[in-house]
């Protein structure tokens, strides 16, 4: 009967923790949307639903390796503009994914002088 209790609460905790995991993913992919806060989700689905989207690749998926992480926040120009003008975020989109691998670029060599001195 204990050892039943045992698994039981294995299984519990390791249910817990998945969800955890899944949820902090969510929150995650959320985040990538725009610098503010998301207030009204179903609008916000149903208007991009209906034109094609331009979002940057950030990263591959750490949970599922075909998938990948996107970003609309990355492109906006100043933030809040994919909830206020999402068409102007997809116009810009070329030059504020250039902009923003530059300064990614320009990160990661400083990151590498520091590391090689």
């Amino acid at each position: 009967m204990a050892a039943k209790r045992r698994v039981e609460w294995q299984q519990s905790r390791e249910e817990r923790a998945e969800k955890e995991r899944a949820a902090e993913a969510a929150r995650e992919r959320v985040e990538q949307i725009s610098h503010e806060a998301v207030e009204d989700w179903k609008g916000l689905c149903e208007s991009l639903s209906k034109t094609k989207i331009r979002a940057l690749v950030l990263k591959p998926d750490p949970d599922d390796p075909c998938r990948v992480l996107l970003s609309t926040k990355a492109l906006e120009p100043t933030p809040g503009d994919m909830l206020r003008d999402p068409q102007l975020v997809y116009d810009r989109a070329e030059e504020m994914a250039a902009a923003w691998r530059a300064k990614r670029w320009a990160a990661q060599a400083v990151g590498t002088q520091q590391d090689g001195s």
